[in-house]
């Protein structure tokens, strides 16, 4: 199946190009500079072009032998001339002083020396000569020698197997044995060091002194302590912070294969939940942090880089369905590499994401790219491959489909002689006895591909760093019609001017292209499909749906009386219309981040930053007007279809821009004990969107870089508007925070803030967080406990605001589209119309912020040496103030209700965090887990009224957006049973059968009817969790991911749809085959009936089910090349990492469809292959 494609204007495909340059670019200078850069480094520890005059000062320090690449450099730098050669020729090659004249002239002495040691040389210019070998290569002349050993750990003396050895500077290494032994030969005599390093452990860097036996000690390497976190406007080490803030490190979302970071967080942290995933690439995961706490927007703050991401439709105009439309379906944040993430941290409490003020209301998570450091170049290549799938559910074949339907009907003795011709064997149009088609096969992208490629390169010195990255992804949906392609760059670049002066950068542009064109394509749809249905004729054609009056040779005004071709319940051929129609979108996102910083005075820092946000998106929308052939619910082509035109075509431009400026002041200081850090911040944000969208009714022909908006004479052809929407913020801080001894802490944040979104006089608020913490086993009278490493209690309280409400809601919005009648005579009995206006809102000038106050204490531990971690806290979050709608009476006049300050919800819970770390005879293993609880309530409402319908009820005292609903009692078995309950109950519009549900009647009134619904479920989860195993050993690591939740129940669509049996004719899910009947008298199925007269449809507990599920979300099994076999590969000097991935392997559920999360299309299971490869 070809889709239709539609290439973007130039602007778009120039950026892809270049983008692509830039990844071509960044490989090339891999290349290049693993040849000649990297060179550039010390001359003892690299064998390589090094401008340094070594070549006399050795032999004067009565060396006996000298690195070949030593004597070139110093011919190099006193002749002007360039040696090039491949970097592993000269590995280890070194000349004896005896076998040099030291009299001879240099250029002729060189030619022996190279002849003796079997090389050769070409001169390709004046100045240049490259250093070729023989052929044979003759014996090289060195001097070697022979170190072994054993490595152990410190503490436990165990032997450790695994460990690599490395002549420091050099591609010579070894490996520990399993007796934790290791062998080093052809070791150069003049070497001075050995580095020893194992994952775990504390890298150690010994001298050999001569030595050719050298056994060393490895301590175990845990730092949690000194982990640094970013916290917003800064970093700490975890151990100083007095907030509750989690964070998750570069390696373990190396281990995860996600498209978009906000996945890297399910189950990785506490406090933060996310749900959403699926198979569509597209798709946008939700985040939660510690609850619901709002009617409204829930979505936290993202900070990418100290940039405040806004986007057109996650507020709370994204309520509105044409503003989610015009948003588009493409998650912005799938824009962000994963690759190129140093850190994630989570700001979950007042305390911590105060410093963000309003926008912070319901968490912050901040994202740190990675930088360059202090360090030789160094290039990291990544390429990951793999392949996707799903299940799909069990349907009914033609013949259990066709014997269903004729009991259903004959159920219900007022629909016996509807039964559909269809269904009929003694009628002509019987289906019965045509073949099965496999409706899933065709909707479902088999091996599904994902794939990611990426080059990164980055170094520096004291005073510059800088980081580079290309990368390339393609994810295709797991159904057909779906898929994301990016391109990316990003560049970090931060300098040390002067003393006082510091400057930074960063800025990162993606390109990406977004197939989202399913058109009915689904697996719920491929449920439904009546099984003999067919989607291909037998010349491979698709399939019409319907009959009509004419054939294909239509015109525009043709009516069209369309005859189902496959009973009442055809389904529209979606893979028909998906081949005829084209949804696509090219976004370009561009973030950057500036600044200047400067110290006039020793700890005092003023700096200036400025942030930008630009993303540009381009929708185009395609639909050929032979497309109502196969849409069941079409009468015909669109009418308003230009002659000749074979379709419509929608383009659609939209410009989000977020700019924000900052200035700040950072004062430091340290008196003897006491520590003070004082901050100042004064920040504009200005951010809004832009967009304009045209359609046109005449296309003339299918290729698609043909398409436009044309108008023709009719001026009715095209269609277009646009859309404008500003809103900017203000806000100042200050932050004093303060330390004694490293023992006490307190943080005090006070930030208020300015909205354009409310009132003159309701736009600032001020929001205060004070926070602490107390080390007691910095305490004298801990002193004798020696198994407390650290222990501090910590705890926390702070206000927070959210001003996601509509737009200028203090004052009425004008109506334009009523009418107006003046005078009235013969003939024209309604007088003169001409257009009116009319206020439609009723203004709430007061209305104001929704005010988050959280309480936290939590206790950290580190106990046993460091090698069990622990975390525990409690937390209350309660948001007050939240904006509710209040129904006004309709002798009012008023079109829209108001909204008001007015309802409260309370979200409180506990997060622990545990952590252990050891290591047994080499295997190092580390376990770490989390949980959270939350338990939400709503704690008062407008007037104590409840909202909100039976899967979405808002009601004090209890969860936000409960399911409320009837609860299944059981079911009749036989007539007696039918009687009996019915000469104590009645069910007002249902006859009763063998067979059918009875509900229980809660309210004790003898009806069952809407009183007696309760809360059977709710979609906010207890209580959620994740683990972590790894594993190292022997250069083998396996990661083990598993996540879960607990206590929440979903709402079975499919079941609903696949279980209904009352319809007259969708196909059912093959668990329909356990109904009831008097022959299987079930107890958890009802009987098939067309038309349910019985009820058995209601809004029921047997509908809601547990959600509960715990999943391996990944496992990783890698391997680290040993250093030894990479120098003899030829990649000296080089880490090689190759991995096997999976996600989503398997899931524990009591759930009955396919997957707890989304049965539509459900998260994909997926294999992959990858590798690492680190050029140092």
């Amino acid at each position: 199946m070809n889709q239709p494609t539609k290439t973007g204007p130039t602007m778009y495909k120039t950026i892809r190009y270049i983008t692509s340059a830039l990844i071509v670019f960044v490989i090339v200078c891999i290349n290049s500079w693993a040849g000649v850069s990297l060179k550039a480094q010390d001359s003892d520890q690299d064998y390589s072009i090094l401008l340094s005059s070594i070549y006399q000062n050795d032999f004067q320090k009565g060396n006996t032998v000298i690195p070949l690449t030593d004597l070139l450099a110093s011919v190099e730098q006193n002749y002007r001339v360039s040696f090039l050669y491949e970097k592993y020729l000269l590995a280890n090659k070194y000349v004896p002083r005896d076998q040099i004249n030291m009299e001879e002239e240099t250029g002729r002495e060189l030619s022996r020396v190279l002849d003796m040691l079997g090389f050769t040389y070409q001169q390709i210019d004046e100045a240049t000569y490259v250093i070729l070998a023989k052929t044979p290569v003759e014996e090289t002349i060195v001097l070697q020698q022979e170190i072994t050993g054993v490595v152990t750990d410190a503490e436990t003396g165990e032997t450790l197997p695994g460990v690599n050895i490395q002549v420091t500077g050099t591609t010579i290494g070894a490996t520990t044995d399993l007796n934790g032994e290791y062998e080093l030969r052809n070791v150069p005599n003049d070497a001075q060091q050995l580095t020893y390093s194992f994952v775990g452990y504390q890298q150690k860097v010994v001298d050999i002194d001569g030595r050719s036996v050298i056994n060393v000690e490895l301590a175990q390497e845990i730092a949690m302590l000194d982990d640094i976190v970013v916290i917003g406007y800064g970093e700490r080490q975890r151990g100083d912070i007095t907030g509750s803030i989690s964070a998750v490190s570069s390696d373990r979302l190396e281990r995860g294969s996600t498209i978009s970071p906000e996945l890297a967080l399910q189950g990785r942290t506490t406090g933060v939940h996310v749900s959403g995933v699926s198979g569509n690439p597209l798709q946008r995961p939700e985040i939660r942090i510690r609850g619901i706490s709002t009617f409204g927007v829930a979505d936290p703050l993202i900070v990418i880089d100290g940039v405040p991401i806004t986007e057109f439709g996650a507020g709370v105009e994204g309520g509105f369905a044409g503003n989610q439309d015009l948003r588009g379906t493409v998650n912005v944040m799938s824009l962000i590499n994963p690759g190129d993430i140093e850190s994630i941290s989570v700001l979950k409490d007042a305390t911590s994401a105060a410093i963000y003020g309003v926008r912070g209301a319901n968490g912050v998570i901040l994202i740190t790219t990675k930088s360059g450091r202090d360090s030789s170049p160094q290039v990291q290549i990544s390429a990951q491959r793999g392949i996707q799938n799903v299940s799909r559910m069990n349907v009914l074949n033609v013949d259990q489909y066709t014997a269903f339907y004729q009991e259903a009907y004959a159920n219900n003795p007022d629909q016996a002689g509807n039964l559909p011709s269809v269904f009929d064997q003694g009628s002509p149009d019987y289906l019965g006895n045509m073949p099965d088609v496999n409706w899933h096969r065709e909707m479902r992208n088999q091996d599904a591909v994902t794939e990611d490629y990426s080059a990164r390169v980055s170094g520096g010195s004291e005073n510059f760093t800088y980081y580079f990255s290309g990368g390339y992804s393609r994810t295709e949906g797991t159904m057909v019609g779906n898929e994301l392609e990016r391109y990316s760059f990003s560049a970090n670049i931060r300098s040390d001017i002067s003393d006082m002066v510091r400057a930074g950068a960063t800025y990162r542009v993606v390109y990406a292209e977004a197939l989202d064109n399913r058109r009915g394509v689904s697996m719920n749809e491929a449920n439904l499909a009546p099984p003999w249905q067919p989607i291909f004729d037998p010349t491979g054609e698709y399939y019409d749906v319907q009959t009509y009056a004419t054939d294909r040779g239509f015109a525009p005004s043709t009516n069209f009386d369309g005859v189902r071709l496959w009973g009442p319940q055809s389904r529209a051929n979606s893979l028909a219309r998906q081949d005829l129609s084209l949804n696509a979108y090219e976004l370009v996102r561009n973030i950057g981040s500036a600044y200047l910083e400067v110290e006039p005075l020793r700890n005092l820092a003023f700096r200036g930053t400025l942030n930008v946000d630009w993303t540009r998106q381009l929708r185009y929308q395609f639909s050929d007007m032979d497309d109502h052939w196969f849409n069941v619910t079409a009468a015909g082509p669109p009418p308003t279809l230009a002659e000749g035109s074979i379709g419509e075509y929608l383009e659609r431009d939209g410009i989000n821009s977020n700019i924000t400026g900052e200035f700040s002041v950072n004062y430091r200081e340290n008196f003897g004990a006491h520590n003070i850090d004082i901050l100042g911040n004064v920040s504009r944000q200005e951010y809004g969107v832009r967009g304009i969208n045209a359609n046109g009714l005449y296309v003339p022909i299918r290729d698609p870089d043909q398409w436009s908006i044309t108008r023709t004479a009719d001026s009715g052809d095209t269609e277009s508007f646009n859309w404008v929407q500003d809103d900017a913020l203000m806000g100042i801080l200050g932050r004093f925070s303060y330390n004694f001894d490293n023992r006490y802490y307190l943080d005090l944040t006070v930030r208020r803030d300015g909205t354009s979104r409310f009132a003159d006089g309701y736009r600032w608020g001020t929001f205060p967080s004070v926070s602490g913490s107390w080390r007691i086993s910095s305490e004298s009278f801990m002193d004798n406990i020696d198994f407390i490493s650290d222990l501090r209690i910590r705890g926390g309280w702070g206000q927070l605001g959210n001003q996601e409400t509509s737009r200028f809601a203090y004052i009425s919005g004008i109506n334009d589209s009523p009418t107006v009648a003046f005078g009235a005579g013969p003939g024209q009995p309604e007088g003169t119309v001409r257009r009116a206006v009319r206020l439609s809102d009723f203004p709430v000038e007061d209305l104001s912020w929704e005010v988050v106050t959280t309480v936290n204490v939590g206790i950290e531990a580190l106990l046993f040496n460091d090698r069990l971690s622990l975390t525990a806290e409690f937390y209350n979050r309660n948001t007050d103030g939240i904006l509710q709608t209040v129904p006004l009476a309709p002798s009012l006049g008023i079109q829209n209700n108001p909204t008001f300050n007015i309802a409260e919800v309370q979200n409180r819970g506990f997060e622990l965090e545990i952590g252990y770390q050891e290591s047994f005879r080499g295997l190092q293993y580390d376990i770490s887990a989390n949980l959270t609880t939350v338990n939400n309530k709503v704690l008062s409402l407008f007037e104590g009224t409840p909202f909100g319908g039976d899967t979405g009820r808002v009601e004090e005292g209890k969860s936000l957006f409960f399911f409320r609903g009837y609860q299944v009692d059981g079911i009749f078995q036989d007539q007696a049973e039918v009687d009996a309950w019915l000469a104590n109950y009645e069910e007002p519009g249902s006859i009763k059968s063998p067979g059918d549900i009875y509900y229980k009647d809660l309210n004790g009134d003898g009806v069952i009817d809407a009183d007696d619904r309760t809360k059977i479920g709710s979609p906010i989860p207890d209580y959620y969790y994740g683990f972590n195993i790894d594993l190292f050993y022997r250069g083998f690591d396996l990661s083990l991911f598993f996540q879960g939740v607990g206590g929440v129940q979903r709402i079975n669509s499919v079941r609903q749809a696949g279980e209904g049996m009352a319809s007259d004719g969708v196909n059912q899910l093959t668990s329909v085959l356990d109904r009831w009947t008097p022959d299987n008298p079930s107890t958890s199925m009802p009987r098939a009936v067309r038309d349910d007269p019985g009820n058995n449809n209601r809004f029921s507990d047997r509908w809601v089910e547990d959600a509960d599920y715990l999943r391996l979300r990944n496992m990783q099994l890698g391997y680290n090349v040993p250093p030894e076999f990479a120098d003899r590969i030829g990649m000296g000097n080089t880490s090689l990492r190759l991995f096997l991935s999976g996600s989503n392997l398997f899931t524990i559920t009591g759930w009955s469809g396919l997957d707890p999360e989304d049965d539509f299309l459900p998260p994909a299971r997926t294999i992959s292959l990858g590798i690492n490869l680190t050029i140092l």
